[in-house]
């Protein structure tokens, strides 16, 4: 594999940087690559990789650069947070979709712009 089969590695080739690190990630290793398609558009999500290198970014204590550029948190909470500041208002279905507590279908325009929010 490219990295030797050391993720070491992997962290030395990002040369320090948190973002540069994630896009290694995203690239070489498919279980980070966490996309889908809307139409013909593709939207790409980072979380999975940002999440990652945030966690190993502290258990390592590497001090990685720039990791104020990336969002380090579930994808769901930012848009729990903003509709809870009424920063953030969903549609009457999906207002009741989610207050109801039913699940929403994963790829479909609702999950996808609650997630890109």
């Amino acid at each position: 594999h490219e990295f030797d089969g050391s993720a070491m590695e992997l962290i030395k080739r990002a040369d320090g940087k948190a973002p540069l690190l994630v896009e290694l990630i995203f690239k070489h290793f498919p279980g980070f690559q966490d996309e889908t398609m809307i139409g013909a558009d593709r939207i790409v999500f980072l979380k999975r990789a940002q999440i990652f290198v945030g966690d190993v970014n502290a258990a390592l204590k590497l001090n990685l650069k720039d990791m104020d550029q990336l969002t380090t948190f579930a994808d769901y909470r930012v848009p729990q947070i903003l509709r809870h500041y009424n920063i953030l208002e969903y549609s009457p279905d999906l207002t009741t979709i989610v207050d109801t507590g039913k699940e929403i279908v994963r790829d479909s325009g609702d999950e996808v712009s609650i997630r890109a929010a």
